[in-house]
């Protein structure tokens, strides 16, 4: 097989929010691929009951080390892996998903 043209990667352009993590997003425009986002386990809603807990799709942004929320298509695979927990500011989440 040959590939004629190379396919384009998954990127956005987002804003360090804090979105659903106590907020204190610094601001920063951030340009973010498949290697900036992970997935978490959100047990703030649910008691600490892991088989509740909802899955959630995250960027820690490089800055301020604030983690913010973001939806992304069923298509789009997170690839980053979370910082450790203690160099992350704000943060609700008991576990990674993966």
């Amino acid at each position: 097989m040959q590939v004629f043209k190379k396919g384009k990667h998954w990127s956005r352009k987002v804003k360090c929010t804090g979105n659903n993590n106590g907020g204190g997003g610094c601001g920063a425009i951030l340009l973010i691929t498949e290697k900036d986002i992970y997935e978490i386990i959100d047990c703030s809603r649910c008691n600490n009951d892991c088989h509740n807990c909802r899955g959630l799709t995250v960027f820690c942004c490089p800055k301020c080390r604030v983690e913010t929320n973001i939806r992304v298509s069923r298509n789009v695979v997170p690839r980053g892996k979370r910082p450790p927990v203690e160099k992350i500011k704000h943060t609700s989440f008991c576990e990674l998903s993966k």
